[in-house]
């Protein structure tokens, strides 16, 4: 203590222990504190050699080893790559840390502790380099990496289409994750908030007693991710996702056999009211939902009775009917607005729906 109370200032550092590689806890499977304890053993001991710091567990934060390092002793960011790279010789795995600025010490601990835990929440966990100082090096824009970019597939997997075809979603979410060059930690707790979004509003959807029986299963992509040689890997987070999602399924499954839910044909018939006024074939309908075109026809046919193209054409001149009362926007342009490109083919729609053409309509009702 009284050397302590010698040093004027000092940096914070925090070293991750999230996302650990795997070869590294099959090292230390039977305990995770000796784990620990080997790690802080090697940052102690490097440290201690010149009295460049110290190193601890934080006692609230399961993944993360504090650092105290004195700034007048050696430059941190050699200090810290020392550090670095002395973990990756013994263990060959890589692990991230972030240095917040030097601060008055003790009073301003705090300021240069949340400035590294900032650094090492945007820290790419996928390169080599994964010391982050403050002030030296400010992090690169993150890509856009969302969960719910993904939300309209995975609802409509889950609510039609079956194990298989949840499975395919699944994977080419993680997919597109793996090509990215840059994940962060950040980008980890962003998943967990949104991935508990996106299944309670799957959930929010089933009557209490279908309800999924796999709540408790909670997905933490900080704890179920692994990075090893710049690649994540993510079985275990892909195993709970797709419990929860076919846990789900069932319960959908469940309560359109019961007749207490609106089928496919409802959210293909929402679909069409939110695209109309684009070129939309029965194609790219059947895909959306992950179905054959004749399923798609022969089902739409049976429960609304009307077929599916009959029923888009009538939601387009419906629209139009309503613009057309506007006598600034001209025909051609209606026309283009509510999904048809060629205005003779809209016009001759529009008559045999209404009995009337365009033109004809407008006079009477403008």
């Amino acid at each position: 203590m009284e050397m302590l109370s010698s040093f004027r200032a000092c940096h914070v550092a925090v070293l991750s222990l999230a996302c650990l590689p795997r070869p590294l806890l099959d090292r230390f499977r039977s305990s995770r504190e000796l784990l620990e304890f080997s790690l802080l053993n090697v940052c102690n001991e490097l440290l201690a050699s010149g009295q460049l710091g110290i190193a601890f567990k934080h006692q609230q934060k399961e993944d993360e080893i504090v650092l105290f390092l004195w700034p007048d002793q050696r430059p941190v960011d050699t200090v810290v790559n020392e550090i670095h790279e002395s973990i990756r010789s013994l263990y060959q795995v890589r692990l991230a840390f972030g240095v917040g600025s030097a601060r008055p010490f003790p009073h301003q601990l705090r300021p240069s502790y949340l400035e590294a835990s900032d650094l090492l929440a945007e820290c790419n966990l996928l390169d080599d380099r994964r010391v982050c100082v403050h002030g030296t090096n400010p992090p690169a824009p993150q890509p856009r990496l969302y969960f719910r970019d993904w939300e309209e597939r995975i609802g409509i997997a889950v609510k039609h289409a079956g194990n298989d075809r949840i499975a395919t979603v699944v994977d080419d979410w993680l997919d597109a994750v793996q090509r990215a060059k840059s994940v962060t930690i950040n980008h980890l707790r962003k998943w967990e908030k949104e991935i508990e979004i996106v299944l309670a509003q799957l959930e929010d959807g089933l009557p209490e007693n279908h309800r999924p029986k796999l709540k408790h299963l909670r997905i933490d992509p900080l704890s179920m991710i692994r990075v090893h040689e710049g690649r994540l890997e993510a079985s275990e987070l892909k195993d709970a996702l797709l419990a929860r999602l076919i846990d789900l399924s069932d319960g959908f499954r469940r309560t359109e056999e019961s007749g207490r839910k609106n089928s496919v044909v409802d959210e293909i018939a929402r679909f069409i009211r939110d695209n109309y006024n684009r070129e939309l074939t029965l194609q790219e309908i059947a895909e959306h939902f992950f179905l054959s075109r004749e399923y798609v026809c022969r089902r739409f046919k049976q429960e609304t009775g009307e077929n599916l193209i009959d029923f888009l054409s009538r939601v387009r001149i419906e629209k139009a009917k309503e613009l057309l009362v506007n006598p600034n926007l001209k025909i051609v342009d209606i026309s283009q607005t509510v999904g048809y490109q060629d205005e003779k083919y809209f016009s001759k729609v529009f008559k045999k729906l209404e009995g009337v053409s365009p033109n004809e309509y407008r006079r009477w009702n403008g």
